[in-house]
C-alpha cells in the first residue's frame, strides 16, 4: 500500500513532501507523525464524527470498515489540517490479564481484570492503565481530585 493522495474535488492531492525522498525514508517518518498527533505507531483510535476505527502505521493511515483496512489519505490530510478530531479509544485489559489503577490517596495499584464490580468501575471512568509507565503525575492529580470531590455527582 504506496501513500499518493486522495482525490478532493480539485484532482489528485499528495500527502508526500515536495522534495526528493526515497519512499523507504518517507515510510519511516510515519512514526514521528503519530507521535506528533499524540499517538503510537498502529495505535487504533477514532475520529470524533464517524464511527470507523482508524491507524497509522508504516505503510500510511488507514482505517476498518467490516473487518478489512482501507488506506484512507483523504481522511489523513484533514486530521493534518486540524479540520478532523482524533478520539483515543481507551485501553482496556482483557478477562484475566493485569493492569494499573489509581486509588483515592494516589496510590497505583496493580490489580487483574475478573471483570468484578471494581475492575468494571475502574474501566468505565477510565482508570485503568496497561502499565505503570503510563500514569504521569498529571493523571494521578486528575483522579484524586475526581475521588476526593465530595460534591461530584456521577451520572450512570
Amino acid at each position: 500500500m504506496a501513500l499518493y493522495g486522495g482525490n478532493t474535488g480539485n484532482g489528485i492531492l499528495s500527502v508526500r513532501p515536495p522534495f526528493d525522498i526515497k519512499e523507504s525514508d518517507w515510510m519511516n517518518c510515519m512514526e514521528q507523525v503519530a507521535r506528533l498527533l499524540g499517538l503510537e505507531l498502529n495505535e487504533e483510535f477514532g475520529i470524533k464524527r464517524y464511527d470507523y476505527i482508524y491507524k497509522i502505521t508504516t505503510e500510511g493511515f488507514i482505517f476498518k470498515s467490516e473487518g478489512t483496512w482501507y488506506e484512507d489519505t483523504a481522511m489523513f490530510q484533514d486530521i493534518l489540517k486540524g479540520e478532523e478530531e482524533i478520539k483515543k479509544i481507551p485501553w482496556k485489559p482483557d478477562n484475566g490479564r493485569s493492569y494499573y489503577y489509581i486509588e483515592k490517596n494516589g496510590d497505583v495499584i496493580e490489580t487483574i481484570n475478573y471483570k468484578r464490580l471494581e475492575d468494571i468501575l475502574s474501566i468505565k471512568i477510565g482508570n485503568c492503565f496497561e502499565s505503570r509507565g503510563k500514569i504521569t503525575p498529571e493523571i494521578i492529580k486528575k483522579y484524586t481530585d475526581f475521588f476526593n470531590d465530595d460534591e461530584r455527582m456521577i451520572d450512570i
